[in-house]
């Protein structure tokens, strides 16, 4: 279409007419929605105010768009006009933030208000991966656009939130893009990862060709290289996801020194909450209330931010559920050995185990059946983990532990009265809410103490992790096909040479220090795991389920019960609740089973999404400016 001549137009009127163009709508198009325009196609005053538009200069004339003409066919074909697109991002560029409501020069059509709605309603924050594959259904969005929106949101806000470390190179987030929309367009069968942009905590193996690197957050690991993609990113890559990049994370996954901030690593820098508007900062303990929570830091915040509407991390005692717990995320540590651990950057074969992050539990089951190892098919649900999505408690009974017998531990948190008093009375109301619903509940209930894991002189648990690192961290750096550090003695060594970025001030590599110079026989692992599996099964998780004959046990995700699981091998999963009201940060509680039960703590988390408020949405700052969540669009 062509633009106008300025002096056609006409001041505002109040007669309700559809826009003029020089090539008006074709005549066997349906009445367009009725709404008040002036002549030249601009809505009047009164209703762009309510959708806050203000033109900066509506007598301009429009200038020929820059696309090339490929993009410019497309665009036409989705009725909306190039020249007016180009004009809206002008406007943009030059600090015109209210340009998004503007719909002159539009062709009136129902695909141009069907894209606009999409562009009102694509809140990066907000939506979620079963949102992308509805609009994908009805064409009414693509992956390519997508992508770009998620790009944009972390070019704009992770300066601040450090919580991606690096992003797939453009053109081949572009090329595969494209590949997938043509794989739809083709009628290609589609699941419901297909087109879903992902991203990836930066200890999982990617092929190079994907044009990742992994890291674990260090520098020594900056040029090395994997053979090839984890079995995970395979399985996702083979279900039509899309990886936008690798997520920061606590520098190799929280293990290099002892009590560093969570969400710190040298390559990434420090991840910040996305909820918390005074950023984290030392002297705080290491995990305060002003911090995002570690490991999996930027897998939480990037899904929290609006950087992708899923993620992917890793927990070996609390990494997946501490983070999602501070950012209002749904996530889930399955049974040890459900996910394969090939191909992640390993602190214990014991515990280790990678999870999903998401906004909504039905994504959280759509992500986890993908991940599912090919040796443990069989495990999933007749229907699928899908098929768990009940959404009511009838049949479930459930075990509440008093929250006072589970405190968070003030050693790395910090002494914080009023978020305990806080975070008592609202699990109570929680509680209540449960037994008013008519839920089958029993509290409280008794669950054996992480205190009893203790052994020897040590912890049965932890001596583990550590005495075992060394062994682990040598075989998994062989498999790369090209590895700058051989061995974890040569990761220490390398901090020490490059200490100024490695090791700056408040940061230590004690943890490694440690566990290079020690290791266990066989006999003394196998001697602790039976030791953590008394504990944790036979005397601690299953015991408190057999004896008060319930299914599962709820209690306050700010705790040790990570670690009593981790001891265990069973699978926990977050229950977002509420904010703490000294600064924002999100809070919520746990759900913990037997082995093998994702299925069944699906069904809890789809209950107690029906059941509690909507999970909290974070304002993010730029400076002092609040953006309105509404407000973020789908050409930002």
């Amino acid at each position: 279409m062509s633009s106008k001549d300025p002096s056609s137009k006409t001041s505002t009127s109040t007669s309700t007419s559809t826009p003029t163009s020089s090539q008006p709508p074709s005549s066997s198009s349906p009445p367009p929605p009725q709404h008040t325009y002036n002549r030249a196609g601009e809505l009047l005053p009164d209703v762009a105010a309510k959708w806050g538009y203000t033109p900066k200069d509506p007598q301009r004339p429009l200038e020929p768009h820059g696309y090339s003409e490929e993009e410019a066919e497309k665009m036409r074909k989705k009725g909306v006009n190039p020249d007016l697109k180009w004009e809206m991002e002008r406007e943009r560029r030059e600090g015109n933030r209210s340009w998004w409501g503007r719909l002159t020069q539009f062709e009136i059509s129902p695909t141009v208000f069907q894209i606009w709605k999409i562009m009102k309603d694509f809140n990066p924050l907000t939506t979620t991966a079963s949102d992308l594959q509805k609009w994908y259904a009805d064409g009414s969005l693509t992956c390519e656009e997508a992508v770009e929106v998620y790009l944009k949101q972390i070019i704009k806000f992770n300066h601040r939130l450090r919580a991606v470390i690096q992003t797939t190179p453009l053109e081949l987030l572009q090329k595969h893009a494209k590949e997938l929309d043509s794989e739809r367009k083709s009628g290609k069968p589609t699941g419901p990862l297909h087109g879903i942009p992902i991203l990836i905590k930066d200890n999982i193996d990617t092929d190079p060709a994907l044009g990742l690197g992994t890291t674990a957050g260090s520098f020594s690991l900056l040029h090395a290289r994997p053979r090839q993609s984890a079995p995970l990113v395979r399985s996702l890559l083979a279900a039509g996801a899309i990886v936008l990049g690798k997520a920061n994370l606590s520098e190799f996954a929280w293990i290099l020194g002892d009590c560093n901030p969570c969400g710190w690593s040298a390559v990434g820098g420090q991840t910040q909450s996305a909820y918390v508007s005074e950023p984290w900062h030392a002297p705080e303990p290491c995990s305060a209330h002003s911090n995002c929570g570690g490991s999996s830091s930027g897998s939480a915040v990037s899904v929290s931010a609006g950087f992708a509407p899923v993620s992917i991390g890793t927990e070996t005692g609390g990494s997946l559920v501490m983070p999602a717990n501070r950012a209002a995320l749904w996530t889930m540590k399955p049974s040890i050995g459900l996910v394969s651990q090939q191909g992640i950057v390993p602190i214990s074969d014991f515990s280790d185990a990678a999870g999903p992050m998401t906004t909504c539990v039905k994504d959280l089951a759509d992500l986890l059946e993908i991940l599912v190892d090919e040796g443990h098919r069989d495990r999933i649900p007749e229907g699928g983990y899908a098929n768990q999505l009940k959404g009511s408690w009838e049949g479930l009974k459930v075990g509440l532990l008093d929250p006072k017998d589970w405190p968070q531990n003030e050693q790395t948190v910090g002494k914080d009265d009023e978020f305990v008093e806080q975070q008592l009375d609202e699990i109570e109301k929680a509680y209540k809410k449960l037994e008013e619903l008519g839920v089958k509940v029993k509290k409280p209930v008794s669950l054996i103490s992480t205190d009893e894991l203790k052994l020897d002189e040590g912890n049965a648990l932890f001596d583990l992790w550590k005495n075992n690192l060394a062994r682990l961290m040598d075989t998994y750096l062989k498999t790369l096909e090209y590895t700058p550090v051989k061995n974890l003695k040569e990761i220490v060594a390398f901090n020490k040479t490059y200490n100024y970025c490695q090791l700056p001030p408040g940061i230590n590599q004690d943890y490694l220090l440690r566990a290079a110079d020690c290791s266990y026989t066989l006999e003394q692992s196998k001697r602790a795991i039976a030791h953590c599996r008394q504990v944790a099964r036979d005397l601690g998780i299953d015991k408190t389920l057999r004896d008060n004959d319930i299914d599962v046990i709820i209690g306050p995700a700010d705790s040790s019960l990570t670690v009593l699981v981790a001891a265990a091998g069973y699978p926990i999963a977050s229950l977002p609740l509420s904010t703490y009201k000294g600064n924002g940060r999100p809070f919520g509680l746990v759900v913990m089973a037997g082995q093998w039960q994702e299925g069944l703590l699906i069904r809890v988390m789809s209950a107690w999404e029906k059941s509690f408020p909507v999970r909290a949405v974070p304002n993010l700052t730029v400076g002092d400016e609040v953006e309105k969540t509404e407000a973020v669009k789908i050409f930002t």
